[in-house]
């Protein structure tokens, strides 16, 4: 990301809800207090009598419309679809550094954060992940969920990271990507999963034996931080490792089904 007041986008970020698990300072506000709140942080909010039609699934009121820059996001509690799909206690959902509440629907205030576009199939990175940060600190957030990894992080974790983006340019990819550990064969596998959201791609590495999970994840992860400040992987290649001796070879498994992503497998080389 760059630094100082250029809005160019380092990476796209398509429009896709995220919601965050609101902490002591807003709980049990009033809508008056909220609103109020939010203009103080600068994000213009709008209240809504209503919520879209096609989002009464996601947002209850109150609910408001709030901006910052050129990004327009619609806010409120989280309704029972958006709850649902954050479920913790889901196995097909990843949890990174963070443990939640047992019953943290109902003691904490979840709220549902949906980016409105205009057709554009990108939102401005900078101004987007502004927002996000603005909104953790906003309602003291203690948990950030992002549904195209389907991932719950934590949200003072993920604010350190977006300031550590706005200064190196290094994307938050731990909170955007979830590595996913499996068993195929006997074998470790680590395979990505929100990382299609960039780039149509999803990566998948069996494990070298000896090789821990973390070992796998970092590796993936500075591919998946190429490819999110690049583009995707168009083509079979061979990439250096990240010790002596070891290479990394990409190959690209077209999708079985529609609408599915590329499979990009990734083979870690040992040539000492």
């Amino acid at each position: 990301m760059n630094v100082g007041d250029s809005d160019k986008n380092i990476l796209p970020v398509v429009p896709e809800p995220f919601a965050l698990i609101i902490g002591p300072r807003l709980h049990g506000a009033d809508a008056g207090h909220i609103e109020t709140a939010m203009r103080h942080m600068g994000l213009q909010p709008e209240t809504l009598q209503s919520v879209p039609a096609n989002l009464t699934d996601e947002i209850r009121l109150p609910c408001y419309r709030i901006r910052l820059g050129s990004v327009t996001v619609l806010a409120g509690p989280a309704a029972d679809g958006a709850v649902a799909e954050a479920d913790p206690a889901d196995p097909a959902t990843s949890l990174l550094a963070a443990s939640l509440p047992a019953n943290w629907q109902k003691t904490e205030k979840c709220w549902r954060f949906v980016p409105e576009t205009t057709g554009a199939a990108s939102l401005p990175q900078r101004d987007y992940l502004k927002l996000v940060v603005l909104a953790v600190d906003l309602f003291d957030a203690s948990h950030f969920f992002w549904p195209p990894a389907r991932l719950w992080s934590d949200a003072s974790q993920l604010r350190s990271a977006v300031a550590e983006m706005m200064a190196s340019s290094m994307p938050p990819v731990l909170h955007l990507v979830a590595f996913r550990r499996s068993e195929i064969d006997g074998a470790d596998v680590v395979s990505t999963r929100g990382l299609a959201l960039f780039s149509d791609q999803e990566l998948r590495a069996h494990l070298p034996s000896g090789w821990t999970i973390a070992d796998g994840v970092k590796r993936l992860a500075r591919i998946a931080i190429d490819v999110i400040l690049h583009g995707a992987i168009d083509g079979p290649q061979r990439i250096r490792g990240m010790t002596a001796g070891e290479s990394i070879r990409l190959v690209l498994h077209p999708a079985r089904a529609a609408n599915s992503p590329t499979i990009v497998a990734v083979e870690f080389i040992d040539h000492r």
